[in-house]
């Protein structure tokens, strides 16, 4: 595991949150960043799990086609969340404007949701049920370290409140909701 803390703390300083814009200068850079985090990823998951060669490309290959989506659904969701906060904290958004973005935010938890179950689906063709869970178990670890190396995931400057999934609401105007 300790391996991996040189490409997690190179992920949580040069990564950008989901949905923020990356300079076009370090696209490249990033790209470059993310597929060597990738590929360590992945070399660390086949070491740990006794993978073959053929294996270890079998899984770097489903990871790489469910990356992509994954990182699609959370700009989506960070956007569409921003998009809440704000309408929750003006006492003039209309019930139904906040009933579509519930509806939106519902969808895009779904989606992720069977993002998740498919690519679960598509590495237990190539994974035993033990290194499955193992793997599952290596990747959680490996995500909470990123959390922790990037200040927990937070959203919001330090004391405003809290989700219930941990991410902070924007500051709000003066005296709270409706206030």
């Amino acid at each position: 595991m300790r391996r991996w803390l040189p490409a997690a703390l190179a992920l949580a300083l040069w990564a950008a949150p989901a949905g923020a814009q990356v300079p076009r200068g370090m696209q490249g850079r990033r790209a470059e960043l993310m597929e060597r985090i990738h590929e360590r990823f992945v070399d660390e998951i086949a070491e740990r799990l006794g993978l073959d060669e053929a294996q270890q490309e079998r899984v770097s290959t489903i990871l790489r086609e469910t990356m992509e989506r994954r990182r699609e659904l959370a700009r989506a969701s960070m956007r569409v969340r921003l998009h809440f906060f704000a309408a929750v904290q003006d006492s003039g958004t209309a019930t139904g404007e906040l009933e579509r973005l519930m509806t939106e935010l519902r969808e895009l938890r779904e989606q992720e949701f069977g993002l998740a179950n498919e690519e679960e689906e598509a590495l237990s063709e190539v994974l035993t049920v033990r290194q499955l869970a193992e793997f599952l178990y290596l990747r959680h670890r490996f995500n909470q370290r990123v959390q922790e190396l990037r200040g927990g995931g937070r959203m919001g400057p330090p004391g405003s409140p809290r989700l219930m999934d941990g991410a902070r609401l924007p500051p709000g105007p003066p005296g709270g909701l409706g206030g």
